[in-house]
């Protein structure tokens, strides 16, 4: 695609079909986002993935029954919500990302609000994530297998018309349809499945990661009157399909499953979501840059990663995920570039922490590039340069003073002219390196507290803000 992302035409194409979002209205709440999400995620090309929810009402009765018999609740699982149960604060982290064993997004701001007030939960378990105060990795689907109550023979019936309507008014090709019923599956399922979580336990408050993907689950807490808090969590741009939605949006927005508030890192992301229709200015509160980062001597970096740097310029790739095929062939043209010059620079290559190295291995063989796996924080202060395509690290290494290139690519030029608009990376054409600009500091148009401004300290304010009243 020449000059648009896949996700900007869905973006456009969209709305161009459904100016008015209250073709998704059904019961009491609105389905744009899970619409949305069937459209983006493409479920139909992820392999078979039944939809009961369409079959006859009996048949949806016998699936469920057997689904039980192969997949039975964890009565320790259950019997530890016990200890969860009415506390002020439910901290919802689905990916269970951590840092020396503490998580990313809620260490520092548990640290304030109190650890006998706010639980850790968390969808992911095992090495590789933080140890949560409960896990509910696998829980929320089997409860999904619990028989039909009346609430939700009802809500079957009306997801059902809902999507007779939705395909009536002629506007979806059969793909389409297909991964709209399965995303109206999903939903069904995780809003069952967290409703009966919800009667065994639930908390004042949620405070999660993100409003997306997670539309049953923010029905369940919707009609337990409970109020939830998102976190910014990376990137806000107006590429996105689920941020910085147009303004038509606004008039569905109080009943379309958005948070009921949302905590950014600074005045710059507010003043972007202010553009969209999704969150009204009240909603939008500044937290400050609230990552948990530890705090870690350059010259504590592995013995390697000092060897291969010393007394060398150091260029710093940070990845992201499904882009592998992209970042390698930009880092192949560089580190050729770089051995053409002579000079005495080296490429950091730092993947995504949700991507194996092993998808990197092709650069592992280049004589001035090396793949690492240490924090951001112990690599941003070594660093010289910092290089990527339109990721959010393009922003953190503003809070290093740290010069930021973004690499052409044509299939993400949308992404990169917002990226660039916004003041914190140049565009490194297909036969630069940073050589070609010898400056040093970051260029970013405004200070740096503009895009994160530092964390609100005062315990009071943290609940304040967390509790979303």
């Amino acid at each position: 695609m020449s000059n648009e992302s896949i996700f900007s035409s869905l973006k456009k194409s969209f709305y161009s079909r459904f100016p008015d979002c209250s073709i998704f209205d059904c019961e009491e709440y609105n389905l744009l986002k899970v619409v949305l999400d069937g459209l983006k995620v493409r479920y139909s090309s992820k392999g078979h993935i039944r939809t009961p929810l369409f079959w006859p009402l009996p048949a949806h009765k016998i699936w469920l029954n057997l689904q039980r018999r192969r997949n039975p609740i964890d009565p320790a699982q259950t019997g530890r919500l016990k200890s969860i149960d009415q506390k002020r604060f439910w901290a919802m982290d689905f990916g269970g990302r951590t840092m020396d064993g503490k998580s990313v997004f809620f260490e520092r701001i548990r640290g304030l609000a109190g650890a006998g007030d706010m639980v850790l939960l968390s969808g992911k378990t095992g090495p590789g994530y933080f140890p949560a105060d409960f896990s509910f990795e696998g829980l929320p689907g089997a409860m999904a297998l619990l028989p039909f109550d009346e609430e939700d023979t009802r809500m079957r019936n009306a997801l059902r018309t809902f999507e007779k309507k939705l395909a009536a008014a002629g506007l979806l090709n059969g793909t389409e349809r297909k991964d709209i019923r399965i995303a109206l599956q999903l939903f069904f399922d995780q809003y069952r499945g967290w409703k009966k979580i919800l009667e065994l336990a639930k908390p004042l408050h949620v405070v999660l990661i993100m409003h997306y993907h997670h539309e049953g689950l923010l029905l369940a807490l919707r009609r337990k009157g409970i109020k939830i808090t998102e976190l910014q969590h990376g990137l806000i741009a107006p590429e996105d399909i689920f941020y910085m939605m147009p303004k038509s949006v606004s008039a569905v927005s109080s009943r379309a499953l958005f948070a009921d508030r949302i905590l950014v890192y600074g005045q710059f992301w507010k003043d972007r979501l202010l553009q969209g229709g999704e969150y009204a200015e009240e909603q939008i509160r500044i937290i400050g840059y609230y990552h948990y980062e530890p705090v870690t001597d350059p010259a504590q970096l592995p013995a390697d990663i000092q060897d291969f740097t010393r007394n060398k310029k150091v260029w710093l790739v940070c990845t992201q995920t499904y882009m592998d095929d992209e970042y390698c062939a930009h880092v192949m043209r560089i580190s050729s570039l770089l051995a053409k010059s002579g000079a005495q620079a080296c490429i950091l290559v730092k993947p995504h922490p949700h991507e194996p190295l092993s998808k990197y291995a092709s650069l592992a063989q280049l004589e001035n590039v090396k793949l690492v796996q240490a924090s951001l924080g112990a690599l941003f202060p070594v660093a010289d340069a910092h290089l990527s395509i339109c990721s959010t690290t393009h922003y953190d290494a503003l809070r290093y003073g740290l010069r930021s290139f973004a690499l052409d690519t044509e299939k993400y030029k949308d992404y990169l002219e917002s990226v660039i608009a916004s003041g914190v990376a140049k565009l490194l054409g297909p036969e630069e390196t940073p050589l070609d600009y010898p400056e040093t500091g970051n260029p970013a148009l405004h200070p740096a507290a503009y895009y994160y401004s530092p964390m609100e300290s005062s315990p009071e304010k943290i609940v304040q803000l967390l509790e979303a009243v």
